[in-house]
């Protein structure tokens, strides 16, 4: 899917408009080929999905039932270009769609629910094996994410929030719920399921110019017009093929596919952010399990700035969560470490320092002007208190053994000591350029008899 403008409420108004998703992610088995066979086709498909069907105006605003016999119909096509991929996905591309399908198991139970919720086809729900292998993590090239291949523009034009906290187009509820609103839009302005699916992956703009183009022609014909790319031409090939394979897996060659259990949870409300370990702990689980079920989670805590956030955790966890929670002081809940700003540091050396970004800490912080900091003053970074708490460490001699944490760097500590970088790597037996790691001990020199308040 790529970014579009919004539409018009009204679907009355063409406007130009720009593609409307990012392009699928590179799929292993497309890698370092070349391009796929356009073989030549027959009159099949034009006799099961209607002939000759002129591109007019009163086409957009069309507002009716959403397709399900037409869609019925689509599903039946076999033309030559949809056996290619039905023999593709049997043959050299079977590894990997096996493991779509094994994936597909835990996630297809919610989206056909939501889909039927939504008026939609429910055979819609197989349309993530082609755009993500059903993986929440997906990412392509363009920038799409999640499931449903959400670029960020379209995905906050149908109410997904993408952010430096969160990225909603990897919760499955809501980014199915997203994508069930953009499929609708796009049915009603081109009363074709063909066309709709079409114009979610190339954008309601170029389908728009496709029709204006070759007015007249059966729409079937039209998205193999050169007009599309390559993956949009073959783009409603691939859906009828792998929703023809994943509907009947053992007749075309799956006999051993193992499907993921489903998705099942609960759901709470947090009313402030918390952190992930502490929302574990109140559920008694393990803190994988709280991010299997919410991959849209970007930090190790619920977004600051949303409030009653929903968040999913197992099954049967509710009542122990709510319990043990109410326990928990909400100041215990969430502890950001405070950083005590030293002469001549900045809002970006700070936030390179705990690998964060200027906005989170001014967010965090409200500060307006990120200029504007004052040394000996303390600003909190979105980094686990517990792991940059500050220690008093006993020096004995001239001496004091620190303990690298993480985001440490021998120039940010030979700076904090006031020792010189050569110094460092002398004492300590490095050569110069060695990396350090998280808990690697350093010899620092200092003058004898002083005690450090080690960061």
């Amino acid at each position: 899917m790529k970014g579009v403008f919004p539409l018009a409420v009204s679907f009355l108004l063409v406007v130009s408009l720009s593609s409307a998703g990012g392009a699928s992610p590179i799929l292993p088995e497309e890698r370092g080929k070349g391009p796929s066979p356009e073989p030549n086709f027959g009159k099949e498909e034009a006799s099961l999905l209607g002939k000759d069907r002129p591109f007019t105006e009163d086409l957009l605003p069309r507002i009716g039932p959403l397709g399900g016999e037409e869609f019925q119909r689509l599903l039946k096509v076999r033309d030559e270009r949809v056996r290619f991929f039905i023999r593709y996905y049997q043959t050299r591309g079977k590894r990997f769609f096996k493991r779509w399908l094994e994936r597909s198991g835990r996630y297809l139970p919610v989206i056909k629910r939501i889909l039927r919720e939504e008026g939609l086809p429910e055979d819609l729900a197989y349309l993530p094996l082609i755009e993500s292998g059903f993986s929440p993590m997906a990412h392509s090239r363009s920038g799409a994410v999640g499931i449903w291949q959400f670029v960020e523009g379209t995905a906050r034009r149908y109410g997904l929030r993408v952010d430096w906290w969160i990225d909603e187009r990897r919760d499955i509820e809501k980014s199915t719920r997203a994508a069930a609103a953009y499929l609708k839009d796009l049915y009603r302005i081109f009363g074709s399921w063909p066309l709709a699916l079409a114009a979610y992956n190339a954008g309601e703009g170029r389908v728009m110019r496709a029709l204006r183009k070759y007015r007249g022609h059966d729409h079937w014909k039209i998205l193999r017009k050169r007009i599309f790319k390559r993956e949009t031409r073959n783009y409603v090939p691939k859906f009828i093929a792998s929703l023809t394979i994943a509907k009947d897996p053992e007749t075309y060659g799956f006999m051993d596919v193992r499907y993921r259990s489903p998705l099942v949870y609960d759901k709470v409300v947090l009313k402030d952010a918390t952190d992930i370990k502490v929302i574990a702990r109140a559920a008694g689980v393990s803190v994988r399990e709280i991010k299997v079920l919410n991959p849209q989670l970007k930090r190790w805590f619920t977004p600051p700035d949303y409030p009653d956030y929903e968040l999913k955790i197992p099954k049967g966890r509710k009542e122990v969560f709510l319990q043990n929670i109410a326990r928990i002081p909400p100041s215990k809940r969430l502890e950001f470490y405070k950083h005590r700003v030293r002469k001549g540091e900045t809002l970006i050396s700070i936030a390179r320092r705990y690998r964060t970004t200027v906005k989170a800490i001014s967010y965090l912080n409200d500060i307006r002007n990120p200029r504007r900091i004052r040394a000996g003053s303390y600003i909190v970074v979105p980094v686990r208190a517990e792991r940059h708490r500050k220690r008093v460490a006993s020096v004995r001699g001239e001496r004091v053994l620190y303990t690298v944490k993480e985001g440490d760097t021998l120039w940010e500590i030979a700076r904090y000591f006031g020792v010189s970088l050569t110094l460092l790597y002398r004492i300590n037996g490095l050569e110069e350029g060695r990396h350090i790691y998280p808990g690697d001990r350093l010899i620092i020199p200092l003058k004898e008899g002083r005690n450090l308040a080690v960061p």
